[in-house]
C-alpha cells in the first residue's frame, strides 16, 4: 500500500490599489494505492466551509461505499501477500527437497563407484588368496562377500528404482566407511601377499602396481 497526501494553500485576492484576501482556501488529497487501485480522499476548505469528495480509480463514491471498498482491498492485499509468502516458502522447501535428494543420490552413486573399484582391486591383481582381514579393516570373508554381492545390488536398486531419499541417506550411513576400510584392506593385503608370495611372475605384477 502507497499513501501520497497533498496539502494546498492560496489565497485569492482582488487586484487593486490595496489589494485584499477575499478568499482562502486549503484543499487536502490523500491518495492510497491498494491491490492496484487508486483512492484519493480530497477536502477542500473554503473559508472554513468543508468539502469531502471520495474517488476510486478516478470514480466518485459516497463515502460508505468509499470506507467499505478500501478495507476489502485492503484484506485482499493482504490475504495476496500471505498467498505470495506461501509460494515463496514452498518453492523454497521444495528446492531444499530436490537438492537434498539430488545430493544424497550423487553421494551414493559415487561411493558406489569408489567400493567397486576397490572390490575390483582384488580380482584384478589376484590378491584372493591373500586377503589380510582385520576389524579395522573387513572383519572376515563373509564381510567381504556380503558388501560384494548383496548390500552393493540393494543400493544400486535404490538408486535405479524410485529413489527415496530416506532410504538412501540410510544406506549412505551404511556404507561411508567402506572406500577407506577396502583402502586398508588392500594396503594389509599386498603386504601380505608379498610375504607369503614366491611367484616371480605375480611379484613383478605388483611391483609394476606399486611403481
Amino acid at each position: 500500500m502507497i499513501i501520497r497526501t497533498i496539502v494546498l494553500l492560496s489565497s485569492l485576492t482582488c487586484l487593486s490599489m490595496q489589494a485584499k484576501i477575499v478568499r482562502t482556501v486549503a484543499v487536502t488529497m490523500v491518495e492510497e494505492k491498494i491491490n492496484g487501485h487508486t483512492f484519493v480522499y480530497r477536502l477542500d476548505v473554503v473559508d472554513g466551509q468543508k468539502k469531502e469528495q471520495w474517488s476510486i480509480d478516478n470514480k466518485r463514491i459516497a463515502q460508505a461505499d468509499y470506507d467499505k471498498n478500501i478495507l476489502e482491498q485492503e484484506m485482499e492485499e493482504r490475504r495476496i501477500e500471505r498467498e505470495q509468502a506461501y509460494q515463496k516458502q514452498v518453492k523454497f522447501a521444495e528446492f531444499k527437497s530436490n537438492a537434498y535428494a539430488q545430493t544424497v543420490k550423487k553421494l551414493l552413486s559415487t561411493m558406489v563407484d569408489q567400493i567397486e573399484q576397490g572390490l575390483e582391486q582384488f580380482n584384478r591383481y589376484d590378491l584372493n588368496p591373500y586377503i589380510a582381514y582385520a576389524t579395522e579393516t573387513i572383519a572376515d570373508a563373509v564381510d567381504f562377500t556380503t558388501l560384494a554381492q548383496h548390500t552393493l545390488p540393494e543400493i544400486k536398486q535404490v538408486l535405479e528404482t524410485d529413489f527415496d531419499p530416506i532410504v538412501a541417506k540410510e544406506k549412505l550411513d551404511q556404507i561411508q566407511a567402506y572406500p577407506q576400510k577396502l583402502a586398508g584392506l588392500f594396503e594389509g593385503t599386498i603386504q601380505n601377499a608379498i610375504n607369503k608370495c614366491d611367484e616371480p611372475k605375480k611379484l613383478k605384477e605388483w611391483l609394476q602396481m606399486l611403481s
